[in-house]
């Protein structure tokens, strides 16, 4: 590795249950050092739908939250 060797990644992570569901970006970065620094970027929360999902239905909802990976992602460049 160079001196200025840089490793960014963004993690995204879901959850969702039959009343809301979530999604949050961090991003870690590790340097030349093997310094890892873990911060967060953004998260988005919503209410479940009133139509009743099931709850295989329910999992998938936090996905639709792609946009706050994209949003994440231009923040960073």
């Amino acid at each position: 590795r160079s001196e200025g060797y840089c490793d960014h990644q963004l993690h995204v992570l879901c959850d969702s249950s039959e009343k809301a569901y979530a999604a949050v970006v961090y991003l870690r970065i590790e340097d030349a050092h093997h310094k890892i620094r873990v911060s967060f970027l953004t998260a988005k929360t919503r209410v479940a739908p009133v139509k009743q999902l099931s709850l295989p239905r329910l999992d998938f909802m936090p996905r639709n939250l792609v946009q706050l990976y994209h949003e994440a992602s231009s923040y960073h460049k």
